[in-house]
């Protein structure tokens, strides 16, 4: 499957377990939530991506910890199908590539996908 995917640039704050995605250059000028996800838009343009609750969420979605301070050549993108958003993200960490796509249940209107 294709995905629509942004360069951008990554910092984790550990003493909130905060880790954000942000496109260079571009503000948020609104967002949702959704579950520990905060999808930020710039008018119709997938802004950046906020992750509460990241080194649990992480070691449980690949299966092992990751260093997330030191995640590199981060790229995100956001999909709706089905009334579904299709959360996609690629990153390094440690010499180590990661790739994964999340499902996330559709709650509200998104203004960059219609």
């Amino acid at each position: 499957m294709m995905h629509e995917h942004y360069r951008v640039d990554v910092s984790y704050d550990a003493s909130f377990d905060l880790l954000s995605f942000r496109r260079p250059g571009i503000k948020s000028s609104g967002a949702i939530r959704a579950g520990a996800f905060v999808i930020d838009f710039f008018k119709d343009e997938l802004a950046g991506l906020e992750i509460e609750g990241a080194s649990s969420l992480f070691t449980s979605l690949f299966g092992q910890s990751i260093d997330l301070a030191k995640l590199s050549n981060a790229k995100i993108g956001l999909q709706e199908k089905n009334n579904m958003l299709l959360l996609f993200f690629v990153f390094s960490s440690g010499g180590n590539h990661y790739q994964k796509e999340i499902v996330i249940p559709k709650t509200q209107p998104i203004p960059a996908l219609g």
